[in-house]
């Protein structure tokens, strides 16, 4: 019996590029999200080409964000985390959803902006959530 210890067997070299990716993808969101208050309080100071800035800017990031989520099932499947990190940006861009509905019904008169308003910033900080989590993608459990 030997009491040297056996060489260590270097590890595969995980390839980061991928998790720099998607936590850009969520930075570039979070923010993008994050920018909608400016066109909203835009909207408030009486700005006419704010309401359609930050109706066009809400149905496209809801687009972005459930397709990131679609991409990142997939591409990330195999990886750790890869697909909680999906069904996450799926979850958010249903979040982007109604709150672009909320959105819209108050802009027809409906009383929804006590709900619209703290869903939004309860969104950002999901993202900023997401792009944490982005980070830890395909590392140790």
């Amino acid at each position: 019996m030997s009491t040297a210890a056996e060489p260590a067997v270097p590890a595969e070299p995980v390839d980061r590029a991928p998790v720099r990716a998607w936590a850009m993808f969520t930075t570039v969101l979070t923010w993008a999200v994050f920018l909608q208050a400016v066109t909203a309080g835009r909207i408030l100071t009486g700005d006419e080409w704010a309401r359609d800035v930050h109706r066009t800017a809400a149905g496209l990031l809801f687009l972005v964000a459930v397709g990131g989520g679609v991409v990142a099932l997939v591409r990330l499947r195999d990886h750790a985390r890869g697909r909680r990190f999906g069904l996450m940006l799926v979850a958010i861009g249903v979040g982007l959803f109604v709150q672009h509905g909320l959105g819209t019904a108050a802009a027809d008169g409906e009383d929804t902006l006590w709900i619209h308003v703290p869903l939004g910033v309860a969104l950002v900080g999901l993202l900023a959530q997401a792009s944490q989590f982005a980070r830890r993608v395909g590392g140790p459990a």
